[in-house]
C-alpha cells in the first residue's frame, strides 16, 4: 500500500486514526503534509502494529513522519523514517503520552526546527531495540533524539552523524529525562 501526496488541515496528512486497532505491513507514507501534526500518520489511542514500512518526505509542524498521542499503544518493527521535516518537534516521529515498542527502526535525514530531528518524546517511555539514528538535524536541541519528562529504554541503539545547532547533537534530555 502506498499513501502519497495527501494533505490535511489538521492531523494526519496521509492517515489519521483515533481509538482504532490497525495492522500495517509493507505500507509507504510518502510526501504527505499536515498543517498541525502527523505529516504521514497521526494516531490517538487504540492499538496498532506497523511493520516493514516507510515514512519518507512527509511534513508537519509536529511529527513529520508520524505522531503518536495520548495512550496510543503501538508496535513498530522494521520501519524507516527518512527525510521527514517539521517546523517544531519530532522530524521523524513524535511520541506524546504514548509508549511505543520499537524494534529494527531507522531514522535518517530527518529535520526539526526545535526538538528532536529524528525523534521527540514527551511524557513517553518508548522501548527501543536495534534502532539507528543517522544524519538527522535539529536547529536547536537533540539532533538524533530529544526527551522531555520521559525515560526511554535503549538497547543496541546507534547514533551517528546527527547534529544540533544548540545542544545534544546525538541526544538531548531535559525535564527529568533519563534514557
Amino acid at each position: 500500500v502506498t499513501i502519497s501526496e495527501n494533505t490535511s488541515s489538521e492531523r494526519g496528512g496521509g492517515m489519521s486514526s483515533y481509538a482504532s486497532n490497525l495492522t500495517f505491513n509493507y505500507v509507504a507514507f510518502i510526501h504527505n503534509t499536515s498543517n498541525v501534526s502527523g505529516g504521514g500518520m497521526y494516531t490517538g489511542g487504540g492499538t496498532s502494529t506497523i511493520s516493514n514500512s516507510t515514512f519518507s518526505e512527509n511534513s508537519a509542524p509536529n511529527g513529520g513522519g508520524m505522531l503518536n498521542a495520548s495512550g496510543t499503544v503501538i508496535t513498530l518493527d522494521y520501519v524507516t523514517f527518512t527525510d521527514n521535516t517539521v517546523t517544531d518537534r519530532g522530524g521523524g516521529m513524535y511520541n506524546y503520552l504514548s509508549n511505543p515498542v520499537m524494534t529494527n527502526i531507522t531514522f535518517t535525514g530527518n529535520t526539526a526546527v526545535t526538538h528532536g530531528g529524528g525523534l521527540f518524546n514527551s511524557g513517553s517511555d518508548p522501548s527501543m531495540t536495534d534502532v539507528t539514528f543517522s544524519n538527522n538535524h535539529s536547529d536547536t536541541w537533540g539532533g538524533g533524539m530529544d526527551n522531555n519528562s520521559c525515560s526511554p529504554t535503549l538497547t543496541n541503539v546507534t547514533f551517528s552523524h546527527n547534529s544540533a545547532d544548540l545542544s545534544g547533537g546525538a541526544l538531548h534530555n531535559w525535564e527529568y529525562s533519563s534514557p
